[in-house]
This record gives C-alpha cells, structure tokens and sequence, in this order.
C-alpha cells in the first residue's frame, strides 16, 4: 500500500524518492555544530547553502539533547528558534521543521513557519504535545526514546528493532486519528541504543515501515556509534555519515537527517546511478 502523501506550501512528498533534512541548530552546546549559526544571517547564509546542495527540508532546534545538555526554558528555545523560522519561510520555499519536544514551542514554531514537529520523545516529554500538534495539522516526526527525562533515555540500554517498534506502534495508536496519515517514524540512533541496535536501525527501514505502515527517518549524522565504528572525532564523521544515508536509504528508510548535505546526497546520486547517467560538463 502506498504511503500516504505529505502536502507543505512548497513541497509534495509522496516518499517515492530519498529525502535529505538538512540539521540547523541553533543552540550553544550541540554535540557537533554547537555556537555555529548564533544569529539569523549566519542560519540564513547555511539554509541556502544545505538548498544548492540538495536539502529537501531544514530541521531548526533550539535545544541540545546530547548528554548531560542543560535544560532550556520554552521561552528561551523560542528566542533562539522563531526569528530564525521567521526568516526561512519568507526567504525560502522548503518545509521547515521545528526539532522540540515541547508543545508551546511548536504552536510557536509553526505560527512563524514550520510545517513539520519533529520530537524525539515520541509525546513522553510534554504529554501535551499530541493534542497540540493534532490542533496545528502539521507533520509529525515521533521519535523513540526510553525514558521520560534526556538524563533516563541517554541511561537506556535498548538492544533491537523489535522493542523500538513495538514502542513506536503503540505510541501511533495513542496518537488521535487526525494525526495519524501525517506521521513519519524515527527510532532516533544514538538516544540509548545500543551498538549493534544503532547499526540493525540503521539497516532496519523496511522492517519498520512493514510493521508500521508510515514513512522512517533515520538520523545518524554524526551520532557517536559511527564513532565507535571509525575511531573518528564528532567533527570527522561526515564520510561515515553519508555511509550511514547509504545504508539507511538501501535499508528501506525513506528520509536521513543530516549535519552535511553536499556529501550525503552526492552519495546518494552515486547510488542511485544506471548505466545512462552522464557526467555534468
């Protein structure tokens, strides 16, 4: 059965193709990009560049949620998320996704612009979050995690695909009806998985979209089992990563969220080539 299309203002994803979200963070203390983009037109000037790349959407965050990140108000995640989500709707046509856990941010985000909440606990941080994003008839991006604080699901120990979609199948059934046809699934990598759990999630889009009928996003750009893999530093890691979009595409996944575009999505062209594709001049 086909997947069910998701309409924005200036996208239609029918999921026939490889999606790239390209990461924004606009925090202080990110594990990789921390400090990077402190003001609009340093946001701005990365947007258009992750744009000629290939991007097919932008992923804003306002919140770090590595470990032992300190905690940020609601009021504070919006001053550093809504100008910038601001300026994107009215400078470019891509769909912009708020990365929040919090329902009042993302009533906030997607009044100034974003099309698509993107929240890795699934609901199991602000349990308001459903009904809120129900109301705004966006996209929904629900994560899995193990834990209702960061601190308890960077403490998990989940070990296999099998107990990340049984979680995420019975967070959808919760969900209200309304929601349901805009959902995408992520069984967020590297949030207290595993090794051999992050690489068979990795590998592991097919099952999970058999299982549950939606659309998955994988995101391992940059994480720290890649570095366990590789022996390389968060900031060398982007090779491994568009290797883990690779997988994650070849593995059934439909969409990959990712820190460097450019590479991830030449991977992908590589990839995807036949035998009639012709060099650029």
């Amino acid at each position: 059965m086909p997947l069910a299309p998701h309409v924005f203002r200036g996208a239609h994803w029918d999921f026939t193709r490889p999606l790239v979200m390209g990461v924004l963070n606009v925090t202080p203390d990110s594990f990789s990009d921390g400090g990077q983009l402190a003001t609009v037109e340093l946001a701005l000037k990365r947007a258009e560049a992750m744009l000629e790349a290939g991007a097919d959407c932008f992923d804003i965050g306002g919140e770090s949620t590595r470990p032992n990140a300190a905690a940020v108000s609601p009021d504070e995640e919006c001053r550093r998320v809504v100008p910038i989500i601001e300026a994107l709707a009215k400078r470019l046509s891509l769909p912009l996704s708020i990365d929040t856990c919090k329902a009042f941010v993302a009533k906030r985000a997607v009044e100034a612009g974003a099309e698509i909440v993107n929240d890795v606990s699934g609901g199991r941080f602000d349990t308001s979050m459903f009904e809120q994003v129900s109301k705004l008839d966006v996209t929904y991006v629900c994560g899995h995690v193990d834990g209702s604080t960061l601190r308890e699901v960077h403490r998990a120990q989940t070990d296999s695909l099998a107990d990340v979609s049984c979680a995420l199948s019975a967070i959808v059934s919760r969900m209200p009806e309304t929601m349901r046809t805009r959902v995408i699934v992520d069984p967020c990598l590297g949030f207290g998985k595993t090794l051999a759990c992050n690489i068979e999630l990795m590998h592991g889009g097919k099952a999970l979209r058999e299982q549950l009928d939606l659309p998955v996003l994988i995101g391992a750009s940059r994480k720290r089992f890649l570095g366990e893999l590789t022996g390389r530093r968060v900031e060398e890691r982007d090779v491994a990563t568009a290797a883990s979009s690779i997988a994650a595409i070849a593995g059934g996944a439909h969409m990959v969220r990712v820190h460097e575009v450019g590479m991830t999505r030449d991977a992908l062209r590589v990839f995807f080539a036949d035998g009639e594709a012709t060099a650029h001049e």
